[in-house]
């Protein structure tokens, strides 16, 4: 986990991280909406990447992957092995949504008490400043598209609500665990996981 308390990236030989199957075409875009507001138009360069979601299976541990990023906005493929996020958290500066692609997730937000459950194909948004926290709670792992929002030049540190920085020392230790991938098709591929039930 890098210093700011996000988790770090953690590549696979399967599929090889943020750079697998990621392709990036340089395009040149004018910004009219400069213009519009009687400011000079600005020629800007930005990075088109195409991405996959692929990623293995866990035995053990976290995977956060994130596989396409700018100076706005982010998008990760998390895999969770068991527990999550279990402690109240929020991110001051960034908005961010998750999506459930496999298995349950328990979000707790504002409060332990405010409890809800999202199954496959569910998600939430959470506006920046929100404290939350979220477990699994389903059957085999939990996999989540995570896309987050910020502002360019904001620092995006999650801190504790008692403004505490998150840090990985500081979360249970489950969530500490080597990561230990399982062997076999991953989340994308033709096999689905019910199959692996047991596994």
């Amino acid at each position: 986990m890098a210093s700011d308390g996000v988790p770090m990236t953690h590549p696979h030989p399967t599929y090889g991280g943020r750079h697998a199957g990621t392709h990036v075409i340089r395009v040149l875009a004018n910004d009219g909406a400069l213009e519009r507001v009687g400011q000079m138009a600005a020629t800007t360069e930005h990075d088109v990447e195409f991405f996959t979601l692929k990623t293995p299976y866990l035995k053990q541990g976290i995977t956060t992957d994130y596989v396409a990023k700018t100076d706005m906005m982010s998008v990760a493929i998390k895999v969770y092995a068991e527990g999550g996020e279990n402690r109240m958290h929020l991110h001051p500066a960034e908005d961010h949504s998750f999506m459930v692609m496999e298995g349950e997730a328990t979000f707790h937000v504002g409060t332990p008490e405010n409890v809800h459950v999202l199954r496959r194909f569910e998600g939430v948004m959470l506006p920046m400043g929100t404290p939350y926290y979220f477990q699994s709670s389903g059957s085999g792992n939990l996999v989540m598209i995570r896309v987050g929002a910020t502002e360019p030049g904001m620092p995006e540190i999650p801190v504790y609500p008692d403004g505490q920085t998150k840090a990985q020392e500081l979360e249970p230790e489950k969530n500490r665990l080597e990561r230990i991938e399982l062997p076999g098709p991953g989340f994308g591929d033709e096999e689905p996981v019910s199959a692996r039930a047991g596994s």
